[in-house]
């Protein structure tokens, strides 16, 4: 690590001053000493690494073949100190950098170049550091891109940039973003799916996704689940979305019982275990009864007791009230509340195939349970449209790339 002296005075004020006064004082010094910190550091670790594969200076050329190559005859060996030129970093998390950037001839086709740049991860012509980037598109991923600009731009020790600029690289980085199938492997698979105000359609477009269960943990006293985006679409089908998961043997596929998605599960998976989501089961049953000619008013306690035999009664007691509840519907001359819970039957009940939970004693976590709603998903869902339903129409790759990234940077976070 190279050393670096830094000689430091400061003019202490002799007439009366506060202690606001003083602390606005120190932090504009603070960030005058940061900035020639890392100037000076830039300059001392190129010149240790020059010194060592050139010699020190006024030495003759080296022959030795060093880790860069030159851009004009791509020779490693031959090269002569040139200096320096002044290279300026405009956005930072520290502010505006100013440095000097050194410089070597090439003594056979006798080009001057930069040979270090690559090796402080800058590229030609670049004003903002990568770091910064990443700090901006983070602020934007939890509010609009102006605010987000501001905020990074007010921050102290930081540098001004504009929502156009944070907004180009979010897109940009958002077009890197993939998401693979491999944590659905033997794992609990949910899938659902919500509307964004995106495209030309004036109801909005379709966002899809599809999370793997990979684990449980205890944090802060408080069971945590660990998830994996598997699957991600925005403005495309359930087809689609379901793609890349072709192939796959997830340990049992949760979703709400939407139509289109229940029947893609059964043709893709068919010899694996559904669930329909309980929480889901029980909501929609309004709709349902509400056709049939009943008031919110009447149908609350039927919903009540829908979820009293979901969640309470063990099997078979449970399946048997649900049937019996099918059956009163039926003498009712409630048909569209019949034909909701018969169709939805076949899901219900998955998770008590074992006394335990279907995913008891799996060697992912032998303590774990059985997973009866696509909860764990709701709660990215509503995130999203926490983010993305702000009053404005988005475009499909915008929305797209902005809800990819904060994704990655939410799911990487909880690993």
């Amino acid at each position: 690590m190279p050393q670096v002296k830094i000689h430091l005075e400061l003019n202490v004020p002799v007439e009366q001053v506060t202690v606001n006064e003083i602390i606005v004082l120190f932090q504009q010094i603070l960030t005058q000493l940061v900035i020639q910190l890392v100037a000076g550091w830039l300059s001392a670790w190129q010149e240790a690494i020059l010194d060592r594969w050139l010699g020190e200076r006024q030495q003759p050329c080296s022959a030795t073949e060093v880790p860069w190559a030159c851009p004009g005859c791509h020779s490693r060996s031959g090269f002569s100190r040139r200096g320096w030129r002044p290279r300026v970093l405009r956005q930072t998390s520290l502010g505006r950098i100013p440095f000097q950037l050194r410089q070597v001839t090439c003594q056979r086709c006798g080009k001057t170049f930069a040979p270090l740049q690559a090796s402080l991860g800058l590229a030609p012509y670049q004003v903002s550091t990568m770091e910064f980037r990443e700090r901006a598109v983070t602020a934007v991923c939890q509010v609009s891109y102006r605010r987000g600009a501001e905020w990074v731009s007010t921050t102290p020790l930081s540098a001004p940039v504009s929502a156009a600029a944070v907004h180009k690289w979010v897109q940009a980085t958002g077009q890197a973003v993939e998401f693979t199938a491999e944590a659905t492997e033997q794992r609990p698979l949910l899938l659902d799916g919500t509307q964004v105000n995106a495209g030309e359609n004036q109801r909005g477009v379709g966002l899809h996704l599809g999370i793997a269960i990979t684990g449980r943990r205890t944090e802060s006293c408080r069971p945590q689940l660990e998830k994996q985006v598997v699957a991600f679409t925005v403005a495309e089908d359930w087809r689609t979305t379901l793609t890349p998961l072709r192939g796959t043997t997830p340990e049992r596929i949760v979703f709400d019982g939407e139509t289109e998605l229940a029947n893609l599960i059964e043709y893709h998976w068919p010899t694996r275990p559904h669930q329909r989501c309980l929480w889901h089961l029980v909501a929609n049953l309004y709709p349902a009864l509400w056709k049939d000619g009943l008031s919110k008013a009447d149908v609350k306690p039927i919903q009540e007791r829908l979820a009293k035999l979901l969640y309470e009664m063990p099997q078979p007691q449970a399946q048997a009230a649900y049937d019996a509840l099918q059956d009163e519907f039926c003498l009712l001359g409630l048909e569209n509340g019949r034909r909701y819970l018969q169709k939805a039957r076949p899901d219900v009940f998955t998770f008590q195939k074992q006394p335990a939970g279907e995913w008891n004693n799996r060697k992912w976590h032998p303590a774990s349970q059985a997973i009866v709603a696509t909860s764990p998903l709701e709660r990215e869902m509503r995130e999203i449209n926490r983010r993305t339903d702000n009053g404005s129409r988005w475009g499909v790759p915008g929305v797209q790339h902005l809800v990819g990234l904060d994704l990655v940077r939410r799911f990487d976070a909880t690993q």
